[in-house]
């Protein structure tokens, strides 16, 4: 019963000694990039990119509907105080 014992225990430090070396080879590969590894630096990249792009067309857009306003607002002053009528 003894021997069985430390047979098994032998057993189990080959197996222990060999998933050990198992793991020091893992850890000397290089991981590759795959193609989602890629995908995801990318697509966060272009993501805030189309985010600055869409906040830069709103505000340009924005300001010219504003510089139109004003302009319309000016012209239909001059147009109402052109054509009001004398004080009686």
């Amino acid at each position: 019963m003894e021997k069985d014992i430390q047979d098994a225990i032998k057993d189990l430090r080959d197996k222990q000694t060999e998933i050990a070396a198992s793991f020091e080879v893992l850890k000397s590969e290089p991981t590759k990039k795959d193609f989602w590894d890629k995908f995801s630096a990318i697509s966060t990249f272009l993501s805030g990119v189309l985010v600055a792009l869409i906040g830069l067309y709103w505000g340009l857009k924005s300001n010219g509907t504003k510089t139109h306003a004003k302009e319309f607002r000016s012209a239909l002053l001059a147009s109402l105080a052109a054509h009001s009528l004398p004080p009686s």
